[in-house]
């Protein structure tokens, strides 16, 4: 729940859909086996250490199981009606997981791919259950705040290098803009956000590589026009779901179908971040 990923994301908008339609609930933090830093505290005030409702609703994707089953109370898993909450971003649901039916009486699946994905392979019903958007207000920044040019129409995509960047397709981002746009095309831009890089992996030295002769790069923007949903599969990135909330422009199918073709091709300009 406190996790600053896209699972810890969909977990809070769940609480928040609870919430807002009166549903009573609670919440069981979970961190074992998550990499990412657990620093939102937003529900805290909701946790427990045990629960005594009907039905567990399971904000963990699959290949965490083992220490979601040897970590948390078996009662909680066992004699409840549980829900499991899952992404997947390929069009089939690996045979790993298939031992989580053991305990899920129940799939959700944030799209209708995800679901088709599951459903193939799954002995329980599956229901698609968009994730939950939600907008805070906070400072808006400039673009020159941000070392930002004005009057390009900039993309955006957001990439987590601890997962796995494979799926994440960062590379086929690049090759796709630069197969959909003209070397010379001033109007545009391409924005690569990363956290933490580390460039022994291979394929963001694969990437720098390509980058390394190209005129211009951004490597973080929060203004944005244009949002990429940069995963193999058409599944709905976190970012992009907020990003089609605020009034701005999704790419998914039209880069996404060539990013997951890797099609090369023409190179585009990118833009420098002014430091």
């Amino acid at each position: 729940m406190r996790a600053e990923i896209g699972i810890g994301t969909a977990a809070r908008g769940m609480a928040t859909a609870f919430e807002a339609v009166g549903i009573p609930f609670n919440v069981i933090n979970f961190e074992r086996g998550s990499y990412a830093s657990h620093t939102n505290d937003s529900w805290v005030h909701k946790e427990v250490r045990q629960s005594r409702y009907d039905i567990t609703v399971v904000c963990v994707n699959p290949d965490n199981s083992f220490n979601l089953r040897t970590q948390v109370s078996p009662e909680i898993l066992g004699n409840r009606y549980v829900i499991g909450y899952w992404f997947w971003e390929l069009p089939e649901m690996p045979d790993a997981w298939l031992s989580d039916f053991e305990f899920t009486d129940e799939v959700w699946a944030a799209s209708t791919f995800i679901t088709d994905a599951i459903s193939g392979k799954a002995p329980v019903p599956v229901v698609r259950v968009p994730p939950v958007v939600q907008l805070t207000p906070g400072k808006r920044f400039s673009r020159a705040e941000l070392g930002l040019p004005d009057g390009r129409f900039l993309f955006l995509a957001m990439f987590d290098t601890k997962s796995v960047l494979h799926r994440k397709n960062p590379l086929g981002v690049l090759r796709a803009f630069s197969n959909a746009f003209r070397p010379d095309d001033a109007s545009v831009g391409l924005v690569l956000k990363f956290n933490d890089p580390d460039y022994r992996l291979p394929v963001l030295r694969t990437l720098r590589d390509e980058l390394a002769d190209r005129e211009q790069l951004v490597e973080f923007v929060r203004r944005h026009p244009a949002a990429v949903d940069h995963h193999l599969a058409p599944r709905p990135g976190q970012h992009t779901a907020e990003a089609g909330h605020s009034d701005l422009e999704k790419s998914q199918e039209q880069l996404g179908q060539r990013g997951r073709d890797e099609v090369g091709g023409r190179r585009s300009p990118l833009l420098r971040l002014s430091r």
